[in-house]
């Protein structure tokens, strides 16, 4: 008999909000720059608010990233792009809705703080943040310069 908890986050409302304006993207090339891939979406979507991006290696080769936009049209623009060669024509972007709310960081770096990752790891839609590999080894916030 499986006793374990799920993780359960309660969001107020203010991080709802934001979480529906949030996008969660898997299968991104990892050779891409995450300054391109912001740029992407920005231009095709809509603008981007804040955008956070990890890349995994060591047997994983692929990358994530959360992407927060100013205008909850935008993600539907976005989720349109959801197995398609968007970002590139080597791989198929994987596009959901986020059940995650970036936080901005505080200070001059206009960042965001790492995603409480409470939805599913990367490698598989079973589990939680628990599922992460132990191998990541790249961590790139993206600047906010708006």
């Amino acid at each position: 008999k499986n006793t374990t908890l799920k993780r359960r986050t309660i969001m107020s409302p203010e991080q709802r909000e934001k979480a529906e304006r949030t996008i969660y993207v898997t299968d991104i090339d990892p050779e891409l720059d995450p300054s391109y891939i912001r740029a992407r979406f920005d231009e095709e979507c809509g603008k981007v608010n804040l955008f956070w991006h990890k890349t995994f290696e060591k047997g994983m080769d692929q990358a994530i990233a959360y992407v927060e936009f100013v205008e909850q049209s935008s993600v539907d623009k976005a989720l349109s792009f959801c197995r398609t060669h968007f970002l590139n024509d080597k791989t198929l972007v994987k596009i959901r809705y986020s059940l995650t709310a970036l936080r901005a960081r505080e200070g001059a770096d206009g960042g965001c703080h790492t995603p409480d990752l409470v939805t599913t790891s990367p490698a598989s839609a079973k589990g939680g943040a628990d599922d992460a590999p132990a191998e990541v080894v790249k961590d790139s916030v993206v600047r906010d310069l708006s």
